[in-house]
């Protein structure tokens, strides 16, 4: 049976409220406790195994101690960074995480945020789906509910929310000079999430790079809307590539993910790396680094991600205001062995 805050008084030979804040750190009014009555307190608790009723505390104070965290898909590294740098702020905190991922399906996003709804969550940190039919759902909770809300990855036309995200489009803008520097011209940009705000700013980036190199004429753009399988999706575009005339010599891929089926799809039809195609990914996913892959790509920083917007729900949940302004994290060219000098 659960020790009770009774039993600790009674051990200890105070009152049931000064167990009770010497174990929250809070100060009743003008009462405060002394340094060595809250250690003598807090010790003989842990002895006996005493856990404060997070549920009760949650109904006098009307918080639950919880957020929701809504991420896009659970496969590779980016996400799994987010909850790494989330977790590093809370761990050790009375914060708990609730997990939920939409696969980009507007039906189960909109059922994961009315879940998180329902369950009093304090905050909540989402990447949305892109699905314009949700964000009336995510103006409600803005503004009806009032419960703290931090965007990751991408924003939601229409909507001012926090945001914290990598700078999209300098991602494929540093990845076409780094090309240009290895003497490429004719570079085929690869595409395959669905239509996101971040997307946009990719597409954009590498567009603009391309038209100060003077190279308009080389723009060229392939897209699979949505993307359901990586592998049959790397064979279109090794098809598109094969077929142009003159062919490309660098893909620019707009994940890690994809890029790995390319490789290995350039393997089985013996297209020889870097020195047939270069090729470049974005997002620096933990297998680029690996010497059978070595992927030149273009970093996030999803662990600062997570931890930014976390520290910033945090500050809202207690009541601290946005300046309005996005957080944009600064992104890092590496160049490894899948691109050369031409």
């Amino acid at each position: 049976m659960a020790v009770t805050l009774y039993e600790v008084a009674k051990r200890v030979g105070v009152s049931p409220a000064t167990v009770s804040i010497a174990i929250r750190g809070k100060r009743a009014g003008k009462f405060k406790l002394a340094a060595k009555t809250v250690k003598n307190v807090r010790r003989i608790a842990k002895s006996m195994g005493y856990r404060p009723n997070m549920l009760a505390s949650s109904l006098r104070n009307n918080r639950t101690h919880m957020i929701g965290v809504v991420v896009a898909v659970l496969q590779g590294d980016f996400y799994g960074g987010i909850l790494n740098g989330i977790n590093q702020v809370i761990r050790g905190t009375s914060v708990t995480p609730v997990l939920a991922a939409h696969n980009y399906n507007s039906a189960d996003e909109r059922k994961d945020l009315e879940g998180f709804i329902g369950k009093r969550m304090d905050g909540i940190i989402a990447a949305c789906a892109g699905c314009p039919e949700n964000a009336d759902l995510y103006l409600y909770i803005m503004d009806q509910l009032g419960v703290p809300l931090v965007l990751i990855d991408r924003e939601i036309p229409g909507l001012e929310l926090p945001i914290v995200r990598s700078d999209h489009y300098m991602q494929t803008y540093k990845a076409i000079m780094a090309l240009r520097v290895l003497g490429h011209k004719r570079i085929l940009y690869i595409t395959g999430a669905p239509v996101l705000e971040s997307t946009e700013l990719r597409k954009q980036g590498y567009i603009a790079a391309m038209r100060e190199e003077n190279l308009e004429e080389h723009i060229k753009i392939v897209a699979e809307h949505p993307v359901l399988d990586l592998r049959i999706f790397a064979k279109k575009v090794l098809d598109v590539w094969q077929k142009s005339s003159p062919t490309a010599t660098a893909l620019l891929i707009q994940n890690d993910l994809i890029a790995y089926e390319i490789l290995a799809e350039c393997n089985t039809r013996g297209i020889k790396v870097p020195d047939d195609l270069s090729v470049m990914g974005l997002d620096n996913c933990f297998p680029s680094s690996l010497e059978g892959i070595g992927l030149s790509t273009v970093t996030q920083k999803p662990d600062m991600i997570g931890q930014k917007a976390c520290e910033l729900l945090l500050k809202l949940t207690n009541g601290q205001s946005w300046d309005k302004e996005p957080t944009i994290l600064p992104v890092e060219v590496i160049m490894r062995k899948t691109t050369k000098a031409i």
